[in-house]
This record gives C-alpha cells, structure tokens and sequence, in this order.
C-alpha cells in the first residue's frame, strides 16, 4: 500500500467475488490465475480472502452466507473510487438508482455502499482512508483489466453514470456486428466500457457489469479453466483492442480473461 493514492474517482479501483463455495473459488482461481490468496477473519461475517498480485492486494472473495444472499448468484463485482461513499449513495438514488446496501464502515480501510443503476446492474462504491490508498496496478496478467456494463436501456446508463460519475461517453461500432460500443471516461482516461443488450442472444440474462481479467494467452488460458471444471460462454474471440473470452467459474460466477493484441 503506498501513503497517497493515485486512484481518481469514477475510477475502478476493486473487484469482488461473491460465491457460494469459497473452497473451489480458492482453488480454481488460484490454479488458473496463479493468484496468492490469504484469509482474514471478519468475526460473525466469516471470513474475507485476500487476492495478491505481488506485495499488493488487487481485490477480494467471499462466501455468500446467510439469508441477505437467497437467491443472488455468485458474482464478481467491481468498485469505484469516490470521494464520499455516503454522496455517491445520495445521488445514485436521486438518479433513479437504488441502494442496495448503505453506506457502511470497512474497520481501517474505508467506506462502501452497493448500488443498482437504473437498469438493474449492480455495483459498489468505495472510499478509502486517507492513509489506507492504494495504487493504480500495472497491466499484467492476473491483473483486473477492465470494467464493461451490458444494459438494455444505453441512454438511460449513459444518463445515470454521467451524473453520479462525470462520466463521458464516445461511441463507435464494433466489427463483429452493427452495434455500437461505448467507451466511459473522465479526467481524460478509460474508465469502463458498454454495449447495449440487443438481439436474442442475450436472452433473459439480466444486466450486469463484467469484471476482465488480463492473460498473456486468452485460448490457453480458456482451455485450462475448462480443465479446472468452468464452461466456456464465449469461445476465444479476437477484436482490435485484444482477444476476449468469457468464461463461468465452477460455482456459476462470469467473468471474461482478455490478452492484449499482438505487438502490443
């Protein structure tokens, strides 16, 4: 942990897995990302497994226990940075969001809340002890990479992450198809990615944000998670800014891999 943080808000600076057997999680993740992963006790909470890249801590699982998780899949969820966890709350809900879990205390670590935009997709919001901060991670593999919101209403989304976030929006049409992707920024930088729930092939999952996950070698890397005991929901797919696969962990939580281009 460094003694400033170089994390601005509306950026990304977590991410999170909620899953209902935290004993294969350890094992699969650890396996195929080559993760170190350490636990610390949370008292009644149970306990919270650390994940490492290096000396520094990139994110966090947990198992999903108790009647506030009936029916809630397992999942990976992403956090960003705010000044104020307690105002990001306020002013997601004024924006038609909801508050999922209020603004509450992380003991010598920060503040956090979970919200919902407007379309359903959940999310979190952190802030951080002035001297608890983090760093910004380099761009390796096993490292969160980016952030990608799925929604059926894109101006509704664009509308509500612009007002709690400042974030921008540039569009532009992806080559695989006529649909236009769009790329969320502010203070000049990327800070996640959208593309908008058409077509049948969505069927009826609902929106959500995808946590991206870097590897050196997205079909390498696929076909171990395979052999790990994950299923395959998008096979290797390459595209100009890298290739992508997504993939659903043994105990039902989705998460994509991606590599950079070749040259890159």
């Amino acid at each position: 942990m460094t003694s400033a943080s170089t994390y601005t808000p509306g950026q990304f600076t977590w991410n999170e897995l909620g899953t209902s057997d935290l004993a294969a999680a350890k094992t699969f993740y650890s396996k195929l990302f080559g993760w170190r992963l350490t636990d610390e006790a949370m008292g009644d909470m149970g306990v919270y497994t650390l994940i490492w890249i290096g000396e520094q801590h990139i994110g966090g699982m947990y198992e999903q226990k108790g009647p506030q998780f009936e029916g809630v899949p397992p999942n990976w969820m992403g956090y960003v940075s705010v000044e104020g966890a307690d105002a990001a709350a306020a002013k997601a809900s004024e924006l038609g969001g909801t508050v999922c879990m209020p603004p509450m205390d992380i003991p010598d670590v920060g503040r956090m809340a979970v919200l919902q935009d407007p379309g359903g997709a959940t999310f979190a919001v952190f802030q951080e002890l002035p001297d608890k901060c983090s760093s910004p991670l380099p761009d390796i593999a096993g490292t969160f990479c980016w952030n990608e919101l799925a929604t059926r209403d894109a101006d509704a989304a664009k509308a509500f992450y612009n007002g709690l976030f400042a974030w921008e929006h540039t569009g532009k049409k992806m080559d695989q198809c006529d649909v236009e992707y769009t790329q969320f920024a502010s203070s000049s930088e990327p800070r996640a990615g959208m593309v908008p729930m058409l077509g049948e092939m969505w069927g009826d999952t609902p929106p959500h944000w995808m946590t991206y996950i870097r590897v050196d070698d997205t079909e390498a890397v696929a076909k171990q998670a395979t052999e790990l005991g994950a299923n395959i929901c998008v096979p290797p797919t390459e595209t100009p800014d890298g290739t992508f696969a997504v993939i659903t962990d043994p105990t039902g939580a989705v998460f994509s891999i991606k590599s950079k281009p070749a040259g890159a």
